[in-house]
């Protein structure tokens, strides 16, 4: 299988104040192309569960060239651009009515020993239902945000139940919606990128810190002692 794709419609509680799609449900649906695809060639996440593995998320990097609205029906796209080892590359792409893309996005992936949480091969029988696709046209920003010395500290947050997904941690979009509250008012994000560093789990905290300027806004969510979880990073 090479590129998948399904049909979805923009709902009422996948918009924002403006009837625009949310950075949250973006990625939402985005995820569940991917999952969508694992699951119709039968190694969805009871197939990964049963096996002790899995696909964990290490980088994002979505570019949004218009934000769907209220309403609209949308074609979501994703498809592997590579598989090396314990390493796979994948891009997504959102195409409206019209047939035009508005998101493009590029995904860092680790296969992984769910026993050990270490890093493992992923056999060749996977790799051969995934295929390999010609990877988008996308300048693709290092995997690493750089963060700056005079990041502000703000209020911790606490990981509740509702942000625990199938793999026992916190989802990957929840460290999105979560940085979302930083963004200042009237801000145009443009391109999301996350890093992803360390899973977050029920009754955990995260300490964010925060960067603003006119161009980015970046957030580092790390626990006490200073470890980062993630970070996340809106341009304009």
């Amino acid at each position: 299988m090479a590129i998948y794709e399904y049909t979805a419609r923009v709902r009422y509680n996948e918009v924002d104040e403006r009837s625009s799609l949310s950075d949250t449900a973006l990625l939402d649906l985005l995820q569940n192309c991917s999952t969508f695809q694992c699951e119709d060639m039968g190694i969805g996440v009871e197939y990964y569960k049963e096996i002790g593995r899995a696909w964990v998320l290490s980088a994002w990097q979505i570019a949004i060239d218009r934000r769907p609205k209220l309403g609209e029906t949308l074609r979501i796209q994703t498809w592997s651009t590579g598989i090396k080892r314990a390493l796979g590359s994948r891009n997504y792409r959102v195409i409206d009515a019209e047939g035009q893309t508005v998101v493009s996005a590029y995904s860092l992936w680790a296969y992984i020993d769910t026993s050990t949480m270490l890093m493992a091969e992923c056999p060749q029988n996977e790799i051969d239902l995934y295929g390999i696709s010609e990877a988008l046209p996308m300048k693709v920003l290092p995997r690493r945000i750089k963060l700056m010395e005079d990041m502000t500290a703000q209020e911790p947050i606490e990981v509740k139940y509702y942000f625990i997904d199938t793999n026992h941690h916190m989802n990957n979009a929840k460290y999105v919606m979560a940085a979302e509250e930083f963004l200042p008012e009237g801000f145009e994000t443009k391109t999301i990128r996350v890093e992803y560093i360390k899973s977050a789990r029920l009754g955990d905290v995260i300490y964010p810190r925060t960067h603003v300027s006119d161009e980015a806004v970046t957030v580092c969510m790390a626990d006490e002692e200073g470890n980062t979880y993630a970070t996340v990073q809106f341009l304009a």
